[in-house]
Formats: structure tokens, sequence, C-alpha cells
């Protein structure tokens, strides 16, 4: 919203909110899944289009997100990433949002520096 209307002050405070939000993950918060919707791959592709529209925070903690995020693999799994549900099961799931295909895709879209079509879905841009 901040840069479809041009308001620097809500930007400013958008950058905030996310950089307290990665203070947290960086002393330890860090959410348990991988994926997309509730995990790392979800905060990596946060930071990563938040490191594009300028947040200082945002592009000194991408990369240690996506090296959290490629800690989580499990190469012995068939997906190699498992989503670890808020109930605290894990799943093997191929899905985008919940599950390996939004881990791979996120990891790509970094990798790349391509801000991939459907982070459009996610941000709404």
């Amino acid at each position: 919203m901040a840069t479809a209307t041009g308001d620097e002050a809500l930007k400013a405070q958008a950058f905030s909110a996310l950089d307290g939000l990665l203070d947290r993950v960086a002393a330890g918060d860090a959410p348990r899944s991988p994926t997309v919707c509730h995990g790392l791959a979800g905060l990596v592709a946060l930071a990563q289009e938040f490191a594009a529209h300028g947040s200082p925070g945002a592009a000194r903690a991408v990369p240690r997100l996506v090296e959290d995020l490629l800690d989580t693999a499990d190469p012995d799994r068939p997906l190699v990433y498992r989503d670890h549900e808020t109930t605290g099961q894990l799943v093997d799931n191929p899905g985008l949002l919940t599950g390996a295909a939004g881990v791979a895709l996120t990891l790509r879209a970094v990798a790349t520096g391509e801000r991939p079509s459907w982070w459009e879905v996610l941000f709404l841009q």
C-alpha cells in the first residue's frame, strides 16, 4: 500500500515492523516449517520483496534466511522439504503454499533475482 500511495511514512513503518520480525527470527523465534504459507520460505519471499523496495534490514536478512531454509532440507525425504503443520504433524506435500514446490520456487527466485509472477498473489501487486 505504501508503494501504491507513495506514502513514505507508511513505508518506513512497514520496514520497521519487518525489522522487528526479523530481529525475533534472528534471536531464535523462527518458523518451524520451511513452507511459503507459514514458514521460512514465506519469510524469505517477504524479505526479498521488502529488500527490492529498499529495506536495508530485509536485504541484510535474506542471506541468513536462505541459509536457514536450506538447512531444513532433508535429501532422504521424497520431496526434500516437509511441511511442519501447526498441529506438529510433518507432511510430505508437493504443493505451492504448504509444500516443497513453494520452497523450491522461492529459492529459485532468490537465486536468480527475478521476482516470480506468482508472488503477486501473495503480495497483491
